[in-house]
């Protein structure tokens, strides 16, 4: 019986605690999208959230610019982008745009752009100095050597979402387009956060696809 009681009061201690943990969020749940014991996908209004912080670190060129392995032997030419300088992504999930604290920060695409350098502080941090730069009627482009390719990269700001902008990415054999936040505009939007309290969760939130055609077309007017 002794036994029986000791098994009863563990079992209850423990449910307790993973109780008590499971309220333990990131952030205020404003509207919560799914939930489990595995965690919980929700929105947050709340500008004050920390994560937005994280979004966008502090960012230090002259750092950066240490860190670069073989910096020493590239000829940094100062070609001036008159874009801004910090960017991460921007997500469309029910026709309204988000900012996004993944599960693993890895997943947390940054880029920042110095006149000499594009800097890419994703998954693992790469550096490539920028060939050209030219000033268009409706963005900025660049050009940088990516794996031996020229790629070139026209960022176009959207004029009906103030701080976000269609990154058009070009190769001689791909294209492709992404939507990015500039750094000063990251608590214009809600955030949608993956928190899977101290674990890493199995998967990222699927978003939706912009329809970059449309976005685009909109933007000429």
């Amino acid at each position: 019986m002794k036994k029986y009681r000791i098994l009863l009061f563990f079992i209850a201690f423990t449910t307790a605690l993973l109780a008590q943990k499971k309220q333990q969020f990131l952030a205020k749940r404003d509207f919560v999208i799914s939930d489990d014991s595995w965690g919980s996908v929700y929105i947050t209004q709340d500008r004050n959230c920390s994560l937005y912080n994280q979004l966008c670190p502090t960012f230090n060129p002259d750092k950066m610019h240490s860190l670069c392995v073989g910096a020493d032997t590239i000829q940094f030419n100062t070609f001036p982008v008159n874009v801004e300088r910090y960017w991460a992504d921007l997500f469309l999930y029910k026709k309204q745009f988000y900012v996004y604290a993944p599960s693993n920060w890895m997943n947390n695409t940054l880029i920042y752009i110095a006149d000499s350098v594009l800097f890419d502080m994703s998954e693992n941090f790469f550096f490539y100095p920028i060939l050209e730069s030219n000033q268009l009627s409706n963005g900025q482009s660049f050009s940088f050597n990516y794996l031996g390719e020229k790629t070139c990269v026209t960022i176009i700001p959207l004029k009906n979402v103030p701080g976000a902008a269609v990154w058009k990415i070009e190769t001689k054999k791909s294209k492709l387009y992404k939507l990015k936040v500039t750094s000063s505009a990251v608590k214009n939007f809600p955030l949608i956060i993956n928190d899977c309290f101290e674990q890493k969760c199995l998967s990222e939130f699927p978003f939706e696809e912009p329809d970059f055609e449309k976005l685009l077309k909109d933007n000429e007017y």
